[in-house]
């Protein structure tokens, strides 16, 4: 940014411009008195005095242009000041910026590890689930099979139970005969002794 700079008036500008003044001042009263002598004193002194002011004026220009090399030489070191901070400036964004896709890949590398991990978890627990499937239906079908066995036992119970009565209902039968059997085998054996006594007793 170019700096602003408000100069003095220089000397030798008035004086250049004193000098121009005077010689014009010289010229108008040489021609007025029109004499030969006031008109070439005026005409030397109008170009003695335009010599002076274009020395004068060529001083001030080398001045003016050296002031203006000053200029430009703090304006480009400005130029060259902000172009190191801008640089610095982006340097420290490129670092913060590499700082901050080095954290994001860091994070990214740590949930894709997270996430390789919960898949295998996953797939374990699938596993599980399958071999926990297999023995659920296994022991659904023991279940089952127990189930139709029990069944099955309780039927041979109740058919043993019917057969235990049948046989305890003919054991008992049994032993009526066998006592009425042996009542009347008994009767016969008295009806017969009776008999026999009798017939001892006639003879």
């Amino acid at each position: 940014m170019a700096p602003t700079r408000r100069r003095a008036r220089s000397p030798k500008l008035v004086a250049a411009i004193t000098l121009l003044v005077l010689a014009v001042v010289v010229a108008g009263a040489a021609i007025v008195t029109s004499t030969v002598p006031a008109l070439a004193g005026a005409t030397v002194l109008g170009v003695l005095a335009g010599i002076a002011a274009t020395a004068l004026m060529f001083a001030e220009i080398v001045v003016i242009r050296r002031l203006w090399a000053s200029d430009r030489a703090q304006v480009a070191d400005g130029y060259r000041t902000e172009a190191v901070q801008r640089h610095e400036s982006n340097m420290a964004f490129v670092q913060d910026m590499g700082s901050r896709l080095a954290s994001s890949e860091h994070q990214l590398d740590l949930m894709q590890d997270a996430l390789v991990s919960a898949e295998i978890e996953t797939a374990l627990a699938r596993e599980r689930w399958s071999a926990e499937t297999a023995r659920v239906v296994a022991l659904e079908a023991d279940a089952a099979a127990a189930v139709t066995d029990l069944a099955s036992s309780r039927a041979d119970l109740v058919s043993a139970r019917d057969a235990l009565a049948a046989s305890e209902s003919a054991g008992v039968a049994a032993r009526a005969e066998i006592i009425a059997w042996h009542e009347a085998a008994h009767s016969v054996s008295a009806a017969h002794s009776v008999a026999e006594g009798a017939q001892r007793r006639f003879a």
